[in-house]
């Protein structure tokens, strides 16, 4: 009986796997859609950066509205650019890529068409997070609109969503997506392809420029109002000497500015200028001077002002002695909150400064000594406000955004 019963047995065939739902006809055209004008907007934004950028005679873009409203400001900014090419050709082939996956959907057969759907989604949510990221770089850094931009922006949302309803139910995507995974590791020819593309777009930054050379009429013709109040600044003719300096001796523009650790508007000042002077290796000769806004070490000074500007200029300065000015002064803006004696102690210590010398500094007269100096030389050349700077001598009080930055930059270097 037992062997009747062994023999009458059926092994019984492994269950299939379910299959993956098609996804709803009207998806793929939402997302190719939303590929395309990306692909449009983007080519748009291209341009309007190669001809801010390189045009002969002056440009100014049809969204160059105001200060406010100006796409100019966001494609020129160091935020406009990624691995030194302008992000706007990462979004045109980044949305080239998405329309291909996209045809493939709607015109393939699974597992091709699965797989297609999965990688569309994963590029989608990336894609949105880092137009997010770029969203909050206009609105809070360069506080400036970008219509192109924003257009972009929705256009990411359109794509993340089509994307996420094509790929549902997701948990058959993210299986998909690690199938894609060892699939690639096993083909290095698709490691090839990828790389190849990389180059084709970088070779694509020699024709659009890293670099952004205007003239004095591309200012004049971008931004005449700018162009008439920079050019009627006075000119000091003071000396002013010590300070903190980097950039060649010779260089055609010596930028020279007075500054407060404690002051909001320096701190912005700080960040677009650490951005912008690597673009002027060669011409830009940058010359920092303490002016901290308090009684305590500027007679200029009516009330006590920054609680801690003194003591944070002091400690720039014995940092300076010690080699480490500029991560010091990066520490210092980037934690105004923060200047107490202990957390200037605690940064020395975070950018290698030998602490024992530094703590002997801040307890000597020769730092402070050096500071009083810095606001003498202030005082001589009418300084009142941080920031104040002066552009070959040309006084200009206030911080500026990126762009006017390279428009002043710009009418130094172009005398003709």
């Amino acid at each position: 009986m037992a062997k009747a019963s062994k023999q009458g047995s059926v092994a019984q065939p492994p269950a299939a796997e379910p299959k993956w739902a098609d996804p709803p006809r009207w998806s793929p055209w939402v997302l190719g859609a939303a590929a395309f004008a990306g692909i449009f907007l983007a080519a748009i934004s291209t341009w309007v950066h190669h001809e801010v950028t390189h045009a002969s005679t002056g440009y100014a873009s049809f969204c160059n509205v105001n200060d406010t409203v100006n796409c100019d400001t966001v494609v020129t900014s160091p935020y406009g650019m990624l691995v030194h090419v302008p992000v706007s050709v990462w979004a045109i082939g980044f949305y080239s890529l998405l329309l291909a996956l996209t045809v493939r959907v709607a015109a393939t057969d699974p597992p091709r068409r699965d797989r297609a759907r999965a990688d569309a989604l994963a590029l989608a949510i990336a894609g949105s997070l880092f137009s997010a990221y770029l969203a909050a770089i206009s609105a809070f850094v360069l506080r400036a609109l970008c219509v192109l931009c924003a257009g972009l922006y929705a256009v990411s949302i359109a794509c993340l969503g089509a994307a996420w309803v094509e790929a549902r139910p997701l948990r058959q995507a993210a299986a998909q997506l690690l199938e894609r995974w060892h699939s690639v590791r096993r083909r290095p020819a698709a490691s090839i392809g990828v790389a190849s593309a990389a180059i084709v777009v970088l070779g694509l930054s020699g024709w659009l420029g890293a670099q952004t050379r205007l003239t004095r009429a591309q200012v004049f013709q971008s931004n005449p109002q700018f162009f008439d109040w920079y050019t009627s600044q006075p000119i000091v003719d003071t000396p002013i000497d010590g300070g903190y300096s980097q950039g060649a001796e010779k260089a055609p523009i010596h930028l020279v500015e007075f500054s407060d650790f404690e002051c909001p508007h320096c701190a912005q000042a700080h960040v677009t200028l650490k951005d912008l002077l690597p673009r002027y290796q060669n011409e830009v000769r940058f010359t920092y001077h303490n002016f901290p806004l308090s009684n305590e070490c500027n007679p200029a000074m009516s009330q006590k002002g920054h609680e801690h500007a003194c003591r944070a200029a002091i400690a720039a300065d014995c940092a300076a002695q010690g080699g480490k000015f500029p991560p010091f002064a990066n520490q210092l803006f980037a934690n105004q909150g923060k200047l107490d004696d202990k957390s200037l102690h605690d940064y020395a210590k975070q950018v290698g400064l030998d602490v024992d010398a530094f703590d002997r500094c801040m307890a000597s007269s020769a730092a402070a000594e050096r500071v009083a100096e810095d606001v003498k030389a202030g005082q001589r050349a009418g300084v009142r406000s941080t920031p104040t700077f002066f552009i070959n001598g040309r006084k200009v009080e206030g911080n500026l955004t990126y762009e006017k930055w390279l428009f002043a930059f710009a009418v130094e270097l172009d005398k003709s």
